[in-house]
């Protein structure tokens, strides 16, 4: 379909965060703004999508039951384009003037059922409110990750969704976000959330999925507009549709409308395109990081007379056992390496060796309830976090956690300690941040 008065149509396929773009926070479509979805396809994993239609006995049981579920309508009417695999017939009714992809959909694992696919995060959206012994059964069959094929069964299911796409679109109308789950979530306060181990572990599964079906896609459409991941990407706790991984705050939405609209308004030369969009990135990229930096974490800083001063966790770099770790500020942090044993990291808050001499320190915890937690993209079963709580060598606390602890002091400390601890055999290349909170 051509744009009418300046109008410019889009097609969507991928996930929520490339319609919210065009939503959040002032809509940017229809009579508020230059842009119309024509189609929107959301959720469906691309080797799902142009798999062989279900078993007819599977989608007849699915079909007499779907009314029953409590899910939306928008839901059941994906869900049926994915059991009907007709995502690509519904796309293909309406020519939009751009299509933005992006690849999250590869985040979900698939259910198998015999030379067919479904979605499982899709079909238990759909089927888990249904009432019925064999619906439930459906939601227990067997299951496929992608983390677990070799590269070439990885690489012959995906080529057919590439294919397609590449059929209904030339390149250079192809829009590609990159985008991951987040780890770290605000609200209109200012006020910071974590997520708990068992959800944070799942995001960092689904991460690799999208990862690496995103190298591949690269491989296949090298000649589309991409848009590149922001390096502080930080969700959202009053998102208007809920709290989740996918869900950001206002700046992330308009860097990505912002390097959308620059690239459907603007024909230059790629070179020139990589440039510009590099300044949307940096400029949105120092808004959040601003306000995230300065704001949010001189508020940690600050709550109920928590002393953490802006050398207080600084360690510059340790290196041990083919481990290192640079401390950029005192809360970031990047790690490398292999570990032959186990390997311990201090963020130094006043004290020459937490098993010698204690020092005088600013970095004191008065008596209260208190929240530690990391973002950092390595599994809660090999990285811990550890504190150590003194006002001697004879009167210490000791308190381990991992991705996220609360824990409650009887009495105020003079000296404090936060220790990062990797377990043996463990290959890390990652980044993260660790954050103290006094709880109200």
């Amino acid at each position: 379909m051509a744009a009418k008065d300046n109008k410019v149509n889009i097609s969507i396929l991928g996930s929520c965060v490339c319609r919210d773009l065009f939503e959040i926070p002032n809509s940017r479509t229809g009579e508020n703004g230059n842009y119309i979805i024509d189609r929107f396809v959301q959720s469906i994993n691309p080797i799902s999508a142009v798999s062989d239609v279900i078993d007819n006995a599977v989608s007849t049981l699915i079909f007499n039951h779907i009314n029953e579920s409590t899910t939306s309508n928008f839901y059941k009417k994906i869900f049926t384009l994915e059991i009907k695999k007709k995502v690509f017939d519904y796309l293909n009714e309406v020519k939009s003037d751009f299509i933005i992809i992006d690849i999250t959909t590869c985040r979900n694992i698939l259910l198998k059922i015999k030379d067919s696919y479904l979605t499982l995060g899709l079909a238990n959206e759909v089927l888990h409110s249904i009432e019925n012994d064999e619906i439930k059964s459906l939601l227990k069959l067997e299951r496929l990750d992608i983390l677990d094929m070799s590269q070439t069964e990885f690489e012959k299911l995906m080529d057919n969704y590439f294919a397609n796409i590449l059929s209904m679109y030339n390149q250079n109308k192809i829009i590609i976000i990159d985008i991951l789950h987040t780890f770290i979530f605000l609200g209109d306060k200012h006020e910071v959330k974590y997520l708990n181990n068992k959800m944070e572990n799942e995001y960092i599964l689904q991460n690799k999925r999208i990862e690496r079906a995103l190298i591949y896609l690269k491989k296949k459409i090298p000649n589309a507009h991409y848009i590149d991941r922001l390096p502080c990407l930080v969700g959202n706790i009053n998102h208007k549709w809920g709290m989740c991984g996918m869900h950001y705050i206002n700046d992330v939405y308009n860097y990505l409308f912002a390097s959308v609209d620059f690239i459907i308004n603007n024909s230059v030369n790629k070179s020139c395109e990589i440039n510009e969009l590099n300044k949307i990135k940096d400029y949105y990229g120092k808004v959040i990081f601003e306000k995230y930096n300065n704001e949010v974490i001189a508020k940690l800083k600050a709550i109920n007379n928590l002393i953490i001063p802006n050398n207080g966790m600084s360690v510059g770099k340790w290196e041990k056992n083919g481990i290192s770790l640079q401390v950029d500020n005192e809360y970031k942090f990047y790690i490398n390496g292999i570990s032959n044993e186990d390997t311990v990291f201090y963020l130094y808050s006043g004290h020459k060796n937490p098993l010698g001499k204690w020092m005088s320190s600013k970095f004191q915890l008065p008596k209260g309830k208190y929240s530690f937690a990391s973002n950092c993209d390595i599994s809660s079963d090999t990285f811990y976090i550890q504190m150590v709580l003194s006002n001697s060598e004879e009167d210490r606390k000791w308190i381990w956690g991992s991705r996220y602890y609360e824990f409650e002091t009887e009495k105020d400390y003079k000296y404090a300690l936060i220790r990062i601890i990797i377990k043996k055999g463990i290959k890390v290349d990652a980044e993260g941040e660790v954050h103290l909170e006094k709880i109200n």
